[in-house]
């Protein structure tokens, strides 16, 4: 649009724009249609209404309620980027079409007359929970709105969520066998360090997924972790669920006994045999040798005494 003559200067005290008092700023023009010239070369081109009585946008037809300069919040979002209410900003052309789609929780259902000030649309969404709530597709396609705020606590919990076998709630017993024999390994602080990471013992699961992977979930509550030879590693050849009497016949401290080429400990040896331990370990601490201190009669010598 070709540019209006401008008026004289001469003694201008108010906006040459007819029905306009404003004071003059420049140009022979008030501020808001001297922005009006420059933006438009027209100084009438958006020019600003009158408040409606009514309350609500002074553009003919609509009928939304009134936000700021007489125009609801759609049409003075154009003035201010654009200087008149009817002009759609220069960005509105990035337009995404994402009508019917799901981010997580929400479905964008349609597009809305209101834009953001780089001319993003909103659009309507509707959450699984039935509310209805407006949002650009940017933060949308970002994850930015994974529902209306219903899930705000389960979202949370699961975009901190690991493995799921610790919570505020309690542990595993799987997870509290693989953390503290961890811990037994790596950490110096840990009291039984020395038993275990201060001998050597290394501990050579990656992840809990790859230890229960090895394991699965331990039989029964009495079970618990168990490494096949005390002076191994925990590693996926050398682990087991084991069962206290287990774990006890499987110490590094343990006395055990060869006879005809079969190895036990002393318990193992005492309950196959039906007698006292302590007679064994008496027996042994005698002199007797390994046969006879298992299967000799009370009131018995040993021929190979030492």
């Amino acid at each position: 649009m070709a540019q209006q003559s401008l008026p004289e200067r001469s003694n201008i005290k108010q906006c040459s724009v007819e029905g306009c008092v404003r004071q003059y700023r420049a140009k022979g023009y008030c501020a808001t249609h001297y922005r009006l010239w420059r933006n438009h070369g027209d100084p009438l081109l958006g020019r600003p209404y009158v408040r409606s009585a009514t309350g609500s946008c002074s553009i003919d037809g609509c009928e939304r309620p009134h936000s700021g300069r007489s125009f609801c919040a759609l049409h003075y979002r154009r003035f201010l980027e654009t200087g008149t209410p009817f002009l759609i900003p220069r960005h509105a052309h990035n337009f995404l079409d994402i009508s019917g789609q799901r981010f997580h929780s929400v479905v964008a259902r349609r597009v809305t007359d209101f834009r953001t000030r780089r001319g993003e649309p909103y659009w309507d969404c509707e959450c699984d929970c039935g509310l209805i709530f407006q949002a650009t597709s940017a933060n949308l396609r970002r994850g930015r709105y994974q529902s209306c705020g219903c899930q705000k606590g389960t979202l949370a919990g699961e975009r901190r969520k690991r493995h799921g076998e610790s919570s505020k709630h309690g542990q595993t017993a799987e997870y509290r066998a693989f953390s503290n024999a961890r811990n037994r390994c790596n950490n110096t602080n840990n009291r039984s360090y020395a038993d275990y990471g201060g001998r050597g013992v290394e501990f050579r699961f990656e992840s809990l997924e790859q230890f229960l992977a090895v394991l699965g979930r331990r039989p029964t509550p009495k079970h618990s972790l168990d490494r096949i030879n005390p002076d191994g590693h925990y590693e996926p050849n050398n682990v087991r669920w084991a069962t206290p009497i287990e774990q006890a016949n499987n110490k590094r401290n343990n006395t055990c006994l060869t006879i005809d080429g079969e190895t036990k400990t002393v318990a193992q040896w005492a309950k196959l045999v039906q007698v006292s331990d302590h007679r064994i370990r008496r027996r042994l601490g005698d002199g007797w040798c390994s046969s006879c201190s298992v299967f000799a009669p009370p009131k018995s010598s040993c021929s190979h005494k030492v």
